[in-house]
């Protein structure tokens, strides 16, 4: 496993779990990041009443970028970001510990 090998013998030494609480709450920084721009124009196309005409990917995001900005994109990012870290962290440090307990470790080559 890669930890944060170089705080190793510094009085910043992380312990295995910390270390993969942090990495599953920081990987879902990115993830989200990356993503909810891509979130808010699929829901806007879902939000949309069935009566309407079928909306597309670009003329959607076009529109959001028209009356919004970039900020529209992003709309959403903070209360995402709120949820996604301690449900991120939690889902990864268990899966790790799990996978030390079952010993996947000495299985890798």
């Amino acid at each position: 496993m890669r930890t944060f090998s170089l705080l190793d013998g510094t009085r910043f030494e992380m312990a295995t779990p910390t270390a993969n609480f942090l990495a599953g709450g920081l990987g879902s920084f990115g993830y989200w990041i990356m993503g909810i721009p891509f979130d808010n124009i699929k829901n806007r196309i879902l939000a949309a009443p069935l009566d309407a005409p079928k909306l597309r990917f670009w003329p959607v995001a076009r529109g959001i970028y028209a009356t919004q900005g970039w900020r529209g994109y992003y709309a959403g990012l903070s209360l995402c970001i709120i949820r996604a870290f301690p449900v991120n962290a939690c889902a990864f440090l268990v899966y790790e510990s799990l996978m030390r307990a079952m010993g996947a470790e000495k299985t890798r080559a």
